[in-house]
């Protein structure tokens, strides 16, 4: 049973009009009529008080649709995505929202609209005080998401609300939140269910999880040479720190990653050095790379990893004016760098690069 209908039936049961249920709650009759229509839904914060008023309680009322498959969430965050892309932000946070409110007890829900929208916002400027309100509202997700029994979800809703804590330098909120993160566990699951799987001589499913694992564990080795180039140019260290941008770019190349990704330690780099010819420069060379067709088929090391299929080619060529309009927005709205946005090298840069 939808929502609608368990609103209309348990108003019935208790004998109430909708204007009686409506003036009880302080909201006016034709919103009641619209929720019991379907074509609008109760707001979060009246639904403890119209469970108590329609003598239910919050897990009978919401029962329609306890969670969503792994699908119908990639449908929606999917949805959310092409709106941003086709229409604007603003139709994709209405859509998420709506979604939300629609199916709140789906934490993986709540966490991946979250995500995705804060993603979005990446590729709009002066985010901080035009979206003000959406931020607070996705930041919200992410609290609502902790109460999931599964723990991943639960943890990851945590990273990203230390990451909004850290960013505000609310240091002891993000500390409390990290001391509650498992600590990595002694056995290893994935290589133990890798082994098995090759003990089975299931070799198709053994290599595509290697692949995944070892795309995690490229992702955490990048992540963790940035922090040390970061960690050394703040010390002065600045021969350390182009030693291990060097390193960086080494070993993008050496795993055959996108080239795009070759000239992310640079870029960091001769910021922090305030090189603007050089960053400039770099910044050119990782622009024209987002123009060129990158796919790891033929690569030796991701063998087992499925790129041929239409929708992951579509999604790649999305992907390149996505990481543009990123990349160029990051630059507006930092501090350090906005001033590039009128510089004459930037927009001689820019014209050379073309659309």
């Amino acid at each position: 049973m939808k929502i609608q209908e368990i609103i209309r039936q348990k108003r019935l049961e208790k004998g109430l009009t909708q204007e009686q249920l409506a003036e009880r709650l302080g909201v006016t009759a034709p919103a009641v009529n619209k929720w019991e229509k379907g074509v609008s839904y109760p707001e979060i914060t009246l639904l403890p008080v119209l469970a108590r008023l329609l003598g239910t309680d919050l897990n009978t009322l919401l029962s329609f649709r306890e969670d969503l498959t792994r699908e119908e969430v990639e449908e929606i965050v999917g949805e959310i995505r092409r709106r941003s892309e086709q229409m604007s932000f603003e139709e994709a946070y209405a859509y998420g929202m709506e979604k939300v409110t629609e199916f709140p007890n789906s934490y993986s829900l709540l966490l991946n609209v979250g995500v995705i929208l804060e993603g979005v916002l990446l590729m709009e400027e002066d985010v901080k005080s035009k979206y003000a309100r959406e931020r607070k509202e996705i930041e919200n997700l992410y609290q609502r998401a902790l109460a999931s029994p599964e723990e991943g979800i639960a943890n990851q809703a945590k990273v990203m609300l230390i990451s909004a804590y850290r960013e505000r330098k609310e240091y002891e909120k993000a500390q409390e939140l990290i001391d509650t993160l498992p600590d990595a566990s002694f056995v290893d699951k994935t290589q133990v269910q890798i082994s098995t799987w090759i003990a089975q001589k299931k070799y198709e499913d053994a290599g595509r999880l290697a692949e995944q694992q070892m795309t995690k564990i490229i992702g955490d080795v990048y992540g963790t040479l940035l922090t040390l180039m970061e960690l050394a140019m703040k010390e002065g260290r600045i021969e350390d720190a182009k030693k291990i941008g060097e390193i960086y770019k080494k070993t993008a190349m050496q795993f055959e990653m996108w080239e795009y990704g070759w000239y992310v330690g640079d870029i960091q780099l001769y910021s922090s050095l305030e090189d603007w010819d050089k960053f400039l420069e770099t910044l050119e060379l990782m622009l024209l790379s987002l123009k060129k067709e990158w796919s790891l088929s033929g690569s030796v090391v991701f063998h087992y990893t499925d790129v041929d299929r239409s929708s992951k080619k579509e999604e790649g060529k999305e992907m390149g004016p996505m990481l543009r309009d990123m990349i160029l927005n990051g630059i507006y709205s930092d501090q350090e760098t906005a001033f590039l946005k009128d510089d004459p090298r930037f927009l001689e840069m820019l014209e050379r690069v073309g659309k």
